[in-house]
């Protein structure tokens, strides 16, 4: 420690400390964040040796290589990045990286819990590589806390490097049904559907989900799933039998991006890409369509109305499948959900 020349012994001893209880540590580790109020305005990659590694942000940032911590074969330990660090820090400096560092193991202490097991209904998920591609999810990361986008599962529906792309919000209902939302007859077949928010764009439009790779105006997403088509045919499909109403998410809205700026956010750790793997039993088809995801809490009362669910209903909706993505991805990931599942409170907790 006596390297540190402009650090005292008693100080730097602190900070290392402090660097190696996070370390050892994932749900500390998950809540080491850069910056957080520029979240939503991150379309940049993250690139080396670029921060200033004297300052807080800068140590957590060459930590992190990103915004966010997310687990990966080449994550660095906290711990040896502060190392370094130090030796070109004032005492300041280092005082302020201790009490950053110590917060974070408060907050951690306060939220800290087992990990979640994966549940058998869901598809084993894995983290995605590569470009970014239709039929790709994207999570939300656990601290991506003051965001409109909070706990949210993005199915990737279109994308291009040179234009951007959007995507469907898929695990947000709203407190609405279908036909109380938008009374055209022509979304009769649905009318008591539970309608989703498919994101913050286009909200006065209603599409639909769905397995039907041949249905007409339909827009195929990946391998397994399509979105749209010729409303007339669908309910005749539901008329006929063919199809329920259940074999379709009602969604309201999409989540567009510009070019540079998903790949941007997933870079910075902001959006965890991930991908479905394992048997077709488990397919993310199955589960988008089964009764455990899609909600159903609007109910029948005894004199035939419909009863709304709750906004608490769906936000807890919203956390539970989340929760359960993220868990599906195993590791490190389940102990980040955890975190995040069994404290509805952390966008409330502070971390300095």
């Amino acid at each position: 420690m006596a390297r540190f020349t402009g650090v005292p012994f008693s100080v730097a001893r602190g900070v290392m400390s402090a660097a190696r209880q996070i370390d050892r540590r994932v749900e500390f580790k998950a809540l080491l964040a850069v910056n957080p109020q520029s979240f939503d305005d991150s379309s940049f990659k993250w690139e080396p040796s670029t921060s200033n590694t004297s300052t807080a942000d800068g140590v957590l940032q060459e930590a992190l290589q990103g915004t966010l911590y997310r687990p990966h074969e080449n994550a660095r330990e906290l711990s040896d990045v502060v190392k370094m660090a130090l030796r070109d820090m004032d005492v300041d400096q280092a005082l302020a990286l201790m009490a950053k560092l110590r917060s974070v193991i408060a907050v951690g202490q306060r939220v800290a819990t087992a990990p979640l097991e994966r549940e058998e209904v869901w598809p084993q998920l894995r983290l995605a590589t590569g470009p970014l591609r239709p039929g790709m999810l994207l999570l939300a990361h656990p601290m991506l806390v003051n965001s409109s986008l909070r706990r949210a599962i993005i199915l990737v529906a279109v994308h291009n490097e040179d234009t951007g792309g959007y995507g469907i919000v898929l695990n947000v209902p709203s407190t609405r049904i279908v036909g109380k939302a938008h009374p055209d007859k022509s979304f009769g077949a649905f009318h008591d559907c539970p309608l989703h928010l498919g994101g913050d764009r286009g909200m006065n439009n209603i599409t639909m989900l769905h397995a039907f790779s041949d249905l007409p105006l339909s827009m195929p997403i990946g391998s397994e799933l399509s979105l749209g088509g010729d409303m007339e045919v669908i309910s005749e499909m539901i008329a006929s039998g063919s199809a329920t109403s259940n074999d379709f998410l009602c969604s309201s809205g999409f989540h567009a991006w510009y070019p540079n700026q998903i790949e941007g956010m997933v870079d910075q750790h902001l959006w965890i890409p991930a991908e479905v793997q394992g048997s077709e039993a488990h397919s993310l088809q199955s589960l988008l369509f089964s009764a455990d995801f899609k909600f159903s809490l609007a109910r029948e009362t005894r004199d035939g109305a419909v009863v709304q669910p709750t906004a608490e209903q769906c936000c807890a909706h919203a956390e539970r499948t989340w929760s359960r993505a993220m868990a599906s991805l195993g590791g490190e990931f389940a102990s980040m959900a955890a975190v995040a599942y069994h404290h509805h409170e952390l966008a409330k907790l502070t971390v300095t």
